[in-house]
């Protein structure tokens, strides 16, 4: 995509920028959803999670595809569509692009620019796996009894 604006305040050159979804992001996003199914609470990526440098910088591009909500610098939780996404329940376009980070919508003049032709993907798309998610009871069921006592 070669797409620029201008900036309507300061006249510097804006740069529109397209993402896609990689395994990397994929276990990133499995990390986070299994963190909130355990804690149900939004994850400090720094501190919660065990993700190396590409996936630590690349997770939050899944907010784009809106599969993460950022609550405060450094919280996150998984949404909904992101879930459906790891459960191969739904499919996402990619890529998308960002202008000053907004996502474009679909006919902005800017995918005119993007020679590539777009196209709906899967989890099974990028990975073998199909995660599946237990609820609170399910992990209530497989505590030990040993933590009831305490």
């Amino acid at each position: 995509m070669k797409y620029h604006e201008l900036c309507p305040h300061c006249d510097q050159q804006i740069t529109a920028y397209t993402h896609n979804i990689n395994h990397y992001m994929v276990d990133a996003l499995h990390q986070l959803m299994d963190y909130y199914y355990r804690t149900k609470k939004s994850c400090n990526i720094n501190k919660d999670l065990k993700l190396d440098h590409t996936q630590m910088c690349n997770l939050p591009k899944l907010q784009y595809f809106g599969f993460i909500r950022k609550v405060e610098v450094g919280k996150w939780y998984p949404t909904q569509r992101g879930l459906n996404f790891l459960e191969n329940k739904l499919k996402v376009t990619v890529p998308v692009a960002t202008l000053n980070n907004e996502v474009l919508p679909d006919n902005h003049k800017a995918w005119e620019t993007h020679k590539k032709p777009r196209k709906e993907i899967s989890v099974r798309d990028i990975v073998d796996t199909i995660f599946e998610y237990k609820g609170t009871a399910d992990y209530q069921k497989e505590k030990s009894p040993q933590e009831d006592l305490i």
